[in-house]
């Protein structure tokens, strides 16, 4: 990465997607019972990520794993549990299966800092329920 900074922007909001992806650049470690891998964010959102990880093979759709997130603006972290949903090259599609209450305002705010609309957020924390 050249830059540590965070970038963002909000895109894919088709019909098929409750919630906005944001498109960001932030280090994630990958944990999975047999071993770790560290990667990218490619985008974000309050249901799941696509990240980027090099080294990873492709274990099936449905496996579980750890996402560890890091946002080195306010040197925060929060942790997703994920099924892994799709690859393509070396893009891994991670389905959000359980965030602590804690890692949920961590994300939220995250998301916040990055959207022109804030609110869009906000929307989006009431559908989770």
């Amino acid at each position: 990465m050249a830059s540590k900074q965070l970038t963002a922007e909000v895109y894919g909001r088709s019909n098929r997607r409750r919630f906005s992806r944001v498109r960001c650049h932030a280090p994630v470690a990958l944990d999975f019972a047999g071993g770790s891998y560290r990667g990218g964010v490619v985008d974000l959102s309050l249901r799941g990520a696509l990240i980027a990880v090099p080294d990873l093979q492709w274990r099936g759709a449905g496996v579980e794993a750890r996402l560890c997130i890091e946002d080195t603006d306010s040197r925060a972290s929060w942790v997703m549990r994920v099924e892994m949903e799709s690859r393509e090259g070396p893009l891994f599609g991670c389905h959000c299966t359980h965030l602590d209450p804690a890692d949920l305002e961590l994300l939220a705010a995250f998301l916040k800092r990055r959207l022109a609309s804030p609110e869009l957020i906000a929307r989006e924390l009431q559908q989770l329920g």
